[in-house]
């Protein structure tokens, strides 16, 4: 009885040591994981600065062409 015992105890500290190192590999690849993720978070913060740029300057050509235009629509309907 006493050897079944030891065995299964001893089987069980091999199951829990195994156990310890998934979890510990888990940790690692978690951290490897937030970091990755900061640099993505990182990249879109910087994208996103850029993306305004872009909606402005549209908006301001979009509105310039818009007054030309209404100008030389105005300009043809000048009696002459």
């Amino acid at each position: 009885m006493s050897e079944e015992i030891h065995r299964d105890l001893g089987k069980h500290d091999a199951q829990i040591e195994a156990l310890q190192d998934q979890v510990n590999r888990l940790h690692k690849d978690m951290y490897k994981m937030m970091d990755q993720l900061s640099g993505i978070q990182q990249t879109l913060s910087e994208a996103k600065g850029g993306w305004r740029t872009l909606l402005w300057i549209s908006g301001l050509s979009a509105t310039i062409g818009g007054v030309v235009v209404k100008v030389a629509m105005w300009f043809q309907t000048i009696p002459r």
